[in-house]
């Protein structure tokens, strides 16, 4: 038996059901595995393929209920290795958003009202956790190596990076089936599961989102601006490191701006001042 073990929001699902069907060589589910978001707990529910490998955020259940949950004859682990600006945000997001199916109107729901009554303070705090990820032990450091159980058993890191492009993953992929002592050759098949997954990656697409946005500030073009007040938090932390602006209405109003020209116009009103 191979056990997965995983922190919230780096994919353990998903992963789960790709090294069964597409490395251990278990039937396919004959059923989609992603639910109506798009996170992949549907493989959870179907047991219409055999699973050799079970995926479980071991480490961050870990205690005397879960100490034999641990028993196995290979650990993988799904590892962050380069905190990068743009990878914190996907994970962050996917952190919220994806976790449980609740989306973020639920997660906003549970905020203290102070907070969702402030969109602007709302907001401030979550740009100061971004400009400060590196302080912020609750976030980076439940991700760390250190975090992870320790195990006797023969362990496999799996780069939580590789999901994000699918030759990267492949090659994780081929790795990790060597490791497991099985041949893994990527299919047509393959290919469409990971792209259906990575249309569905809520972080990846708020990444998108925003960079298209931050784009058409840059080059004074006009584009709506509809964004959660995480991507607005994230927006205004990349024009700081742009513009050294820390001044505005998109910092200090409740209503973030509109259009991206109301930005352009902010900008241009803090570079008079």
């Amino acid at each position: 038996m191979v056990k997965i073990d995983y922190f919230a929001g780096t994919y353990g699902k998903f992963f789960e059901y790709i090294v069964n069907v597409y490395i251990l060589g278990t039937p396919a589910s004959k059923t989609d595995i992603f639910t109506w978001s798009g996170i992949s707990h549907c493989a959870d529910n179907n047991y219409k393929y055999n699973r050799i490998a079970y995926a479980f955020p071991y480490s961050s259940w870990l205690n005397t209920k879960f100490e034999r949950s641990m028993d196995c004859d290979k650990f993988i682990r799904i590892v962050i290795n380069n905190f990068t600006d743009d990878l914190f945000f996907i994970i962050l997001t996917n952190g919220i958003i994806r976790v449980d199916d609740r989306g973020f109107d639920l997660y906003m729901a549970k905020m203290p009202a102070e907070l969702q009554q402030s969109q602007s303070q709302f907001r401030n705090v979550w740009l100061s956790k971004i400009e400060n990820r590196m302080s912020y032990p609750d976030m980076m450091a439940f991700y760390c190596y250190d975090n992870f159980a320790q195990v006797t058993q023969p362990t496999f890191e799996f780069s939580y990076e590789a999901f994000l492009t699918y030759p990267k993953f492949c090659q994780e992929l081929q790795r990790l089936s060597n490791f497991l002592g099985y041949n893994f050759s990527p299919s047509a098949e393959l290919h469409k599961m990971w792209t259906k997954f990575i249309n569905k990656n809520h972080g990846v697409i708020s990444l998108d989102r925003c960079d298209k946005i931050i784009q058409s500030i840059l080059t004074a073009t006009e584009m709506n601006i509809n964004c959660t007040v995480l991507e607005e938090a994230w927006i205004n932390y990349n024009l700081s490191k742009i513009y050294n602006i820390y001044t505005g209405k998109m910092f200090e109003d409740d209503e973030y701006p509109q259009t991206t020209l109301e930005v352009c116009q902010e900008i241009s009103n803090a570079a008079v001042v």
